[in-house]
């Protein structure tokens, strides 16, 4: 009898799955994030971010934005008008009680109308420039 000759299969080795090799990470710095407390660094923050829309603008569009940007500070401005008109309602008034215009009082009735003035003014500007530049953020 003869014997039946098997062959056999070459049989491969398992081995333990290798870890994909990765990439390193690469770190993307990114812009720093505003600082949203305070009026004065909003105020700085619109400033900011008009800077980097002129950057992205053609020429047409930037002179849209500087001459409604004009036209705002003009507003803004004829609104001081009626904080003029009520310090100089406050001097008279107390002019007729023997405080003049050289006294202390009135120096600080012009620093607290001055400084009411400019609060509301940035406090109005960065209001409106929200509402009329909103793709600006």
């Amino acid at each position: 009898m003869a014997k039946k000759e098997t062959t056999k299969k070459p049989v491969k080795k398992v081995t333990k799955a290798t870890p994909k090799k990765t990439m390193p990470k690469k770190t993307i710095k990114k812009a720093p994030k505003p600082i949203k407390k305070g009026y004065f660094n909003e105020f700085i923050n619109a400033i900011n971010n008009l800077i980097d829309y002129f950057y992205k603008k053609n020429s047409k569009d930037i002179l849209k934005v500087i001459v409604e940007l004009i036209v705002l500070v003009i507003f803004i401005s004829l609104l001081k008008l009626p904080f003029i008109l009520f310090r100089d309602l406050m001097l008279n008034f107390f002019d007729i009680f023997g405080f003049h215009g050289d006294s202390i009082v009135a120096l600080l009735i012009f620093r607290i109308v001055d400084i009411a003035y400019i609060i509301f003014a940035v406090v109005l500007f960065i209001g409106l420039f929200k509402k009329r530049f909103k793709d600006i953020k």
